[in-house]
């Protein structure tokens, strides 16, 4: 029988629940030792551990500081990587991980996965690798242009709007989620980096608190940026809607009135 459940928020907005179950004959009896949390009981092996890093305080605000240091061996990671895109089409991701390893059988690649629509992205184990499939020339899909472009800071590859990939580093994530509780975990995608469209990340926090408007952080480039927080339903406290639009909220009561018709 399910007695308590510890809910533990995500940093796009997202919570994770853990129910807690007793045996129904101890239900009863005096809990042995702390609770442990749920952020306690999650696989360690699904993500990667992170740490609370104190945010500083900039000109009257608090923000958090992400230093050259804490990017680097991100950078590193995927300086060995190309962006593929197929001109006119756009093909699963099965399909193109297929071609990929056939036309570059002869490199060893660590990883292939989407990016967004029409934008791959190959890790190869070696910077020598990336290096030789780019001067292999032009290379064709279906009849369609592929083209391969390498990775860089400032990443710019005309296919739609992508102007820039996100570097998800544990200290940068930690630094981020010290500004809202204590970091506890990323999950398994962030930590393998096959899904790149956000980070998520375990925090340990009381929801009973107002969480911030914003987060402010600094970047490597000493660039201000404000991240607005994920909205949360003020009725079921639940995150991603509105109270508006919540499911749960009663709606408006109705009442049946008899109504004589006239005699004709």
């Amino acid at each position: 029988m399910a007695r308590g459940a510890e809910e533990s928020p995500q940093i796009d907005g997202t919570v994770q629940s853990r129910i807690q179950e007793k045996d129904p004959i101890e239900a009863n009896s005096p809990p042995q030792g702390p609770i442990r949390s749920y952020a306690a009981m999650a696989d360690p092996d699904e993500g990667t551990s992170l740490s609370f890093v104190q945010s500083q305080w900039i000109n009257g605000v608090k923000c958090a500081r992400i230093e050259s240091v804490d990017v680097i061996s991100e950078i590193e990671y995927w300086k060995s990587s190309v962006l593929c895109s197929v001109l006119g089409a756009n093909p699963p991701l099965e399909v193109m991980e297929g071609f990929i390893r056939r036309i570059w059988k002869s490199f060893a690649i660590d990883k292939i996965c989407l990016v967004k629509k029409w934008v791959y992205v190959v890790w190869f184990q070696h910077i020598h690798e990336q290096t030789a499939v780019l001067q292999r020339g032009v290379y064709y899909f279906d009849n369609k242009p592929f083209l391969v472009k390498p990775w860089n800071e400032e990443m710019d590859l005309h296919t739609e709007s992508l102007v820039s990939l996100p570097i998800w580093g544990l200290e940068s994530l930690s630094k981020l989620g010290s500004m809202l509780g204590v970091p506890i975990k990323t999950d398994k995608y962030t930590k393998d980096k096959t899904f790149l469209n956000f980070a998520r990340i375990i925090i340990e926090m009381n929801l009973e608190d107002n969480f911030p408007e914003y987060i402010d952080f600094v970047n490597e480039h000493n660039v201000v940026i404000r991240q607005k927080k994920a909205i949360r339903c003020e009725h079921c406290k639940m995150y991603g809607y509105l109270k508006e639009e919540c499911r749960k909220k009663p709606g408006p009561r109705k009442e049946w009135r008899q109504v004589t018709r006239p005699e004709p």
